[in-house]
């Protein structure tokens, strides 16, 4: 019996573990079939499979009109049974596609779980309505026991397509990725989003929408859509009876919590009901009321408003609860919501809620402080009979913020009513009261408000006597039009109060606001300054308080080009870079076509007098539709159909807009709003964009008086300068703004900087364009000094013109971009009463280059004189003021190699040693007018007693005859001198030659002129440095002796002027103390490493994030050139089981040189250690002598991360020395050899084409170069069509070469590192070779000697074979190569990878091969063979039980069976295990 249970456990366990691991989760793209989803037959409508061309939208796997999804066929019921086999939590996922041509919420998609039986209990989840032609992601949670099923169920009417798609049932919860939970926001579009009426109140809140029979005061449209066919929640208006007092409650979802602050926004609609409305907040037991509307809509106009309130340190879940009271006359009137939206947060703003009036009656204040918003409270103002209840705060329509504001109102039905002010304290003279009113009502009587004063000093009641001033009111204002009144008051002679009166025996409404006291007459008082609330640059995120109506927010905060070609704008207008911002509409989605995009100005009053609407639009494109301005008015609650503006015409670039807001398009002191419309007519060029909205209390147009001094910096627009863009027509465009910091124009190699200042710039993008800013308006003067900085690069011209189109003045190229100052004086024309200056950019046919502009002066009188200064000292890498007498393109101009490729400038200056150094050149001609001599000016220098030395470095390398003279133009000689102080002629060289010449006393101040001469037709090229003026005589100067700029121990903060080359991944890192990576890296530096202090010094930390060959580059400041050998001196450590590399270049700037000078790899030991190599050394030569670098130098220490963390490098106290000191040694023959070319040729220390075969012959023309293939970064695209074959059968690096770019007999040559002698050695390479290539391997020794290796053979595929060969012992130290050479035909490739060098014999053809990482794709897991695995899975457990039970029938029949005759006492037991045996195996 034991034994019995003992196996029956064994089988109870083996089937609850094989239900479990063989279970097959389900995983459905619908691509080959419908996998082992079921469908139910018995229903009216079917589930078919689909492809995207038939049903004529995309598939969501693929996103194609070729990819298959699951649609309903058919007007009905169709259902999807999904099998799960065991029990536990489960998650279903897939997406959904559900819209319905008619708008009508008819269609639904229902998930349901079932048991054995099939009755259908309440859905888990379900969805109905149109969600538009997109697919939606859903995953649900599924609990459940064996053999349940999940059902998909669709109801489809007529005209709607219901489908899903991607079908995965996975074990366990789901992550909450495409989670449906309830949330409080929504739009009530598609459903009521778990929003629920209170059944316990008198009415409840219903979704409707407005053309299904929306009651008469509810609203036309919803606010999400804009349209009749919206939805939106409302009070049910069919119950009855109405009665005063009904409430109304609806609740949301609870809110999961997930912030500390929401802000929660949602649109009200309150139209001709005196009732309230509140929002409560529910959490933990507790609610708060959080907004309200206090009451009597009966005059506001029928408007969808927005509501907003701040939810701060919530500690749980929450809920909101909408609650409505009718109130009187409450068969009518109308309470509804849409929109409802939370966000994590604080509020930008929010709508205001009455507030509790003041408790301090009788206050007295300072009349400054008498005045009264009444936003926040009453302010002390009270009724004059304190009985009196009919005045209060009342809740709408205000002045001071309008929607949802605050003022003093009365409902008034008798007369002798009044409200008084505090008291305010006497101050012996006439003041000033101003305060806003409105009457309400069908009919406002005239006069109905009297004004009256109560002195205490008198004593007497104010209201028995006259009131000293009577307000008429001329009727009703309107239903929200607000009047303005000044009333000046009389003197008292004591503390007084005013007081409201109304007298007037008919019914109607009326309302005080924004009551403001002035110590002064009322004729005294300046109006309040006009402060814009809509001016927006788009550059902050929250878009100025900018809002779009409806769910649709298609303008799109945006920088840089629009993804459509050919339209948009591809800088914003504010800054004019990629960087700024701007708000756009794309116009290349199809369902854009024909359809209105609006955006909204936030809410602004206008002022009592005319403004001026400007924005900035783009639309340029073929496919442009229009752009419109409309504005709405709250006086009638609507934007105007008719348009204040609007543009259908394609435009080139940023164009200004401007509107009038006069009286008769908004009524002034009113609150508008302003809307662009855009419209997107068709096709992908059709891109509308706006930036930068003002809105100025003037006409747009405004003549600005004319001025005689004007100076401009353009730190911001040019407009604040009073600059404007010259745009008669089409073919003109405004100058560009830009910030120094950044680069300019797409062709400019470098960026210009002109401190932190902005400035004005032209470039290639206007094209065949005039380029043109004019200056304000100055009145007529005598004589007139401009003056300014300007660059002009390669193609550009600037030219100076006067209002009257009048060229004064035009400037040509520079040869290399830097600022330079003009100065210009002219006598204006008498019959000019007013000018303006225009400055002028154009491009020529090259159509490359820019020019700029910035600091621009203009003044009546003579310029300034220049400055007298008493030295000079200028290397004009700055500006150093000299000046030249001529602007032509064949004068002097400042310049370098870098910038500007003339064939005849030096290719270094004198002060770097570097192409990218300045000086100034010249190159002209003998045929130049005589009267155009090429001055080149120093400042005036003060005048001397004593002698001076001048010294300078000129170059003269022309082959005609040429001359460099020197004057010096004494102020107090009146003509200019004749005689040269210094002279030289003829070609000097390609060399910069020093000078140092005396100059004596001069009687007055004086300047250094330089002055080219030439004696040919053809040009002469001249150019100096280093000009500088010294306090001593020339003989008294000694040379400066050479120091070196790199020494550094790294102590000090900016390390000694080093700086990490941003080219590379990472940085080097100053440290103090141990790195911070366990096992590398020193515990100390090396300044300091015999003494207590500790020192600093510079290291590259190689723990995460870095990877194996992230590498960082430290450059050193430049290093002086000297006629000495100097030697490189540092001190590195390198220790660590991952140390990577440590490498120095020498960067030669003059040259363009970037030289490997020495390199160590792996653990060093953990120790400082010394390293000293050449530093100047070009070339050695085999008799001793070495060829020295004549040019400035930097030093370069690269640290290159290995295979690990403890990888650090350090390195500490750089000194550079004047000594001779050895080459480094040779590197050493190695023993193995591997490459995989993952990281190149160079790095496993092979050579390309090293000019070397078996012949010796030196043939260098015909060796070219192999091309490395890097798979990480190098595209299919980038490779030919032979080649694809390689490509596709590797997914790593390697090298390759084709034979279609060779010609017959040239060579590619891969050349190994030396490797020992006297060793066996065995080589193992891959290799690919196809076509006309003849590839041979080959040994040479040390002493040239060659050995033939192997000859390959060619093939006709292109597929990698691999190759083991034995090398045997050789007597020298010998290298490895391998050449392909092309044959006649040239067809075919060869390609290399994986080439390794052991240290014996081979043992097989791949032996010792190390294993090689390959990139490896996971295959995927199809349908049949997940349904393989579960087959399998389930026939092994048979097979297992099947065995167990025939042990079991052994058993029986040896153990348990009776001999004949025998009583069978045991029958019991026998029949109960025949009946388990049968039941297990009727189960299996």
């Amino acid at each position: 019996m034991t034994i019995h249970i003992f196996l029956l456990l064994i089988i109870s366990a083996l089937v609850s573990r094989s239900s479990v691991h063989c279970s097959t989760d389900i995983e459905c793209s619908f691509e080959e079939d419908t996998c082992t989803i079921q469908k139910d037959h018995g229903t009216t409508a079917r589930w078919i499979r689909w492809s995207g061309a038939s049903a004529g939208f995309v598939d969501h796997t693929y996103g194609n009109n070729s990819g298959f999804f699951m649609s309903v066929h058919g007007r009905g019921t169709a259902r999807l049974l999904i099998e799960v086999f065991d029990s536990g939590p489960k998650c279903l996922t897939f997406w959904y596609n559900m819209f319905d041509q008619t708008r009508y919420d008819d269609g639904s998609l229902r998930i349901y779980q079932q048991n054995d039986s099939n009755i259908y209990d309440e859905p888990i989840w379900k969805v109905t309505g149109d969600f538009g032609n997109d697919w939606r992601p859903i995953e649900l949670d599924l609990t459940s026991s064996i053999n349940n099923k999940a059902i998909i169920e669709a109801k489809q009417p007529t005209d709607s397509s219901i489908s899903i798609d991607d079908i995965v049932l996975t074990d366990g919860r789901c992550l909450g990725i495409y989670s449906e939970k309830p949330n409080i926001s929504c739009t009530f579009e598609y459903n009521s989003c778990g929003y629920k009426t209170d059944p316990t109140v008198d009415v409840e809140w219903i979704r409707q929408q407005a053309e299904k029979g929306a009651y008469g005061d509810g609203p036309d449209e919803d606010h999400t859509l804009g349209f009749d066919y919206g939805h939106y929640l409302c009070v049910d208006p069919d119950t009855t009876p109405r009665y005063t007092g009904q409430r109304a409650i609806v609740v949301s979802p609870i809110h999961n919590k997930t912030a500390d602050d929401y802000c929660v926004f949602f649109w009200y609609y309150i139209f001709r009901s005196r009732g309230e409305m509140f929002v409560l907040l529910q959490q933990s037991n507790q609610t708060d009321i959080m907004w309200n509307f206090p009451g009597d809509s009966n005059y506001l106009p029928a408007l969808w408003r927005e509501g907003s309130f701040q939810i701060t340190n919530t500690d749980d879940t929450f809920r909101l609860i909408f609650e409505a009271i009718r109130g009187e006359y409450a068969s009518q009137g109308a309470f509804c919501i849409d929109d409802v939206d939370i966000f994590n947060g604080v509020c930008e703003h929010t709508t205001p809620t009455p507030k509790k009036q003041s408790e301090v009656p009788w206050q007295v204040k300072n009349i400054e402080d008498a005045g009264c918003t009444f936003e926040d409270n009453d302010c002390g103002y009270g009724p004059y009979d304190e009985k009196e209840t009919s005045w209060g705060i009342k809740q709408g329509y205000d002045h001071t913020v309008g929607e949802n504001g605050h003022y003093l109102g009365i409902k008034y039905e008798k007369s002798g009513w009044a409200y008084r002010t505090p008291y305010i304290y006497s101050n012996s003279v006439s003041n000033c009261l101003k305060f806003n009113y409105r009457c309400l009502g069908d009919i406002c009587p005239e006069g109905p408000l009297h004004i009256h004063i109560m002195d205490q000093a008198i004593g007497e009641e104010a209201l028995s006597v006259d009131p000293f001033s009577k307000v008429y009111t001329r009727g009703n204002t309107g239903v929200k039009q607000w009047k303005q009144i000044q009333i000046d008051l009389p003197q008292t002679n004591g503390n007084f109060t005013v007081i409201f009166e109304l007298v007037v025996e008919t019914m109607f409404k009326f309302g005080i606001d924004d009551v403001t006291f002035y110590n002064q007459e009322c004729s005294a008082v300046k109006p309040e300054p006009f402060i814009s609330t809509i001016d927006c640059d788009f550059e902050a995120e929250k878009m100025c308080g900018y809002s779009q109506p409806g769910t649709r927010k298609e303008w799109i905060r945006f920088q840089g080009p629009t993804p459509s070609l050919g339209t948009g704008p591809d800088n914003d207008h504010t800054l004019n870079t990629r960087e700024g911002h701007y708000i756009y509409v794309e116009a290349s989605e199809r369902e854009r076509e024909g359809v209105f995009f609006y955006i909204r100005t936030p809410m602004f009053r206008h002022s009592n007098g005319p403004m001026c609407f400007r924005f900035w639009y783009h639309m340029q494109g073929e496919h442009t539709g229009d752009l419109r301005i409309q504005i709405q008015g709250q006086t009638w609650g609507y934007f105007r159909r008719e348009d204040l503006w609007s543009e259908r015409s394609s435009t080139s670039g940023w164009t200004l807009g401007t509107i009038d807001l006069d009286n008769e398009r908004t009524m002034y002191d009113e609150h508008v709003q302003i809307q662009f419309v855009a419209f997107i007519a068709g096709g992908h060029e059709g891109d509308v964009a706006l930036d930068d909205i003002t809105l100025v209390d003037n006409v747009c147009n405004v003549p600005k008086p004319a001025i005689t001094h004007s100076h401009c910096q353009f730190n911001s627009h040019p407009n604040k300068c009073n600059y404007n863009d010259y745009l008669p027509n089409h073919t003109w465009y405004p100058w560009k703004h830009q910030y120094a910091s950044w680069h300019i124009g797409s062709t400019t190699s470098i960026g210009i900087s002109k401190g932190v200042n902005s400035f004005l710039y032209a470039d290639i993008e206007q094209e065949n364009k005039h380029v043109a800013i004019v200056s304000p308006n100055f009145e007529y003067g005598e004589r007139y000094c401009l003056q300014f900085y300007y660059i002009i690069k390669q193609d550009f011209s600037l030219n100076i013109r006067s209002s009257n189109q009048s060229l004064l003045t035009s400037l040509t190229r520079q040869m290399a971009p830097s600022w330079a100052k003009h100065s210009l004086e002219w006598e204006p024309l008498k019959e000019d009463e007013q000018f303006a200056i225009m400055f002028e950019a154009k491009i020529g046919h090259k159509r490359n280059g820019f020019v700029a502009i910035d600091d621009i002066s203009i003044g009546k009188g003579h310029c300034p004189v220049p400055e007298i200064v008493d030295k000079i000292d200028c290397n004009f890498e700055k500006d150093c003021d000299l000046s030249t007498n001529i602007s032509l393109a064949n004068g002097w101009q400042l310049s370098n190699k870098e910038t500007y490729k003339h064939t005849k400038l030096p290719n270094i200056d004198n002060t770097y040693g570097t192409p990218s150094g300045h000086y100034y050149f010249i190159s002209f001609r003998h045929t130049q007018p005589p009267t155009e001599r090429n001055f080149l000016r120093t400042p005036v220098v003060e005048m001397t007693t004593n002698k001076r030395c001048l010294q300078f470095y000129y170059y003269m390398n022309s082959n005609v005859i040429s001359s460099l003279n020197v004057y010096i133009d004494d102020a107090s000689i009146k003509h200019f001198p004749v005689d040269p102080i210094w002279h030289s002629i003829g070609k000097k060289g390609n060399r910069w030659n020093r000078v140092q010449v005396d100059i004596g006393y001069t009687k007055g101040n004086y300047s250094i002129v330089f002055e080219p001469r030439s004696g040919s037709e053809h040009h002469v090229d001249i150019a100096i440095d280093d000009v500088v003026l010294l306090n001593k005589t020339c003989i008294k100067v000694i040379e400066p002796k050479w120091t070196s700029t790199i020494d550094c121990d790294f102590e000090s903060e900016n390390i000694c002027g080093y700086k990490d080359e941003h080219t590379a991944k990472f940085n080097w890192t100053q440290i103090k103390g141990k790195t911070k990576t366990i096992n590398s890296g020193p515990t100390q530096d090396h300044t300091y490493i015999s003494e207590e202090k500790e020192g600093n010094y510079m290291y590259i930390e190689t723990s995460n994030p870095r990877i194996p060959f992230d590498a960082a580059e430290l450059s050193s400041p430049l290093l002086p050139t000297s006629a000495d050998s100097k030697c490189l001196q540092f001190w590195y450590h390198m220790h660590g089981k991952s140390i990577g590399s440590l490498e120095v270049y020498r960067v030669t700037p003059a040259i363009n040189e970037k030289m490997l000078l020495w390199s160590n790899t792996g653990d060093q030991g953990d120790n400082w250690k010394k390293a000293i190599l050449p530093l100047n050394v070009k070339r050695y030569f085999k008799n001793g002598y070495k060829e020295l670098l004549n040019h400035s130098m930097k030093v370069h220490f690269k640290g290159i991360v290995g295979y690990g963390h403890e990888g650090d490098i350090a390195i500490d106290d750089v000194k550079v020395v004047i000594m001779s000191c050895d080459p480094p040694p040779d590197t050493p023959p190695v023993s193995a050899i591997f490459c995989d070319f993952e990281n190149g040729v160079k790095r496993c220390g092979f050579e390309e084409n090293t000019n070397e075969d078996g012949s010796g012959a030196d043939d260098s023309i015909n060796v070219l170069d192999w091309t490395f293939f890097n798979a990480s970064t190098i595209g299919n695209q980038t490779i030919s069509k032979d080649t694809n074959v390689v490509l596709s059968q590797s997914q790593s690096s390697y090298i390759f070469a084709k034979a279609s770019e060779l010609q017959t007999g040239q060579r590619v040559v891969l050349t190994s590192s030396a490797i020992s002698a006297g060793l066996h050695h065995c080589l193992h390479y891959s290799y690919v070779s196809t076509g006309d290539f003849i590839i041979d391997i080959y040994t040479k020794s040390s002493s040239g000697k060659v050995g033939i290796v192997f000859a390959l053979p060619r093939r006709h595929q292109a597929t990698w074979r691999k190759r083991s060969v034995n090398l045997f012992p050789q007597s020298e130290t010998f290298t490895i190569v391998f050449e392909g050479m092309v044959g006649r035909e040239r067809t075919g490739l060869m390609a290399l990878d994986d080439i390794m060098v052991e240290n014996g014999k081979c043992t097989t053809a791949s032996a010792g091969r190390p294993e090689i990482k390959k990139t490896t794709v996971r295959p995927e897991v199809t349908e049949s063979s997940s349904q393989f695995t579960a087959i399998v899975c389930l026939s092994v457990f048979f097979a297992i039980v099947m065995i167990l039970l025939v042990l079991l029938s052994l058993y029986h029949f040896k153990f348990v069976k009776q001999p004949k005759g025998s009583d069978n006492t045991n029958t019991d037991d026998r029949l109960i295990q025949e009946e388990i045996t049968n039941k297990y195996s009727t189960s299996f």
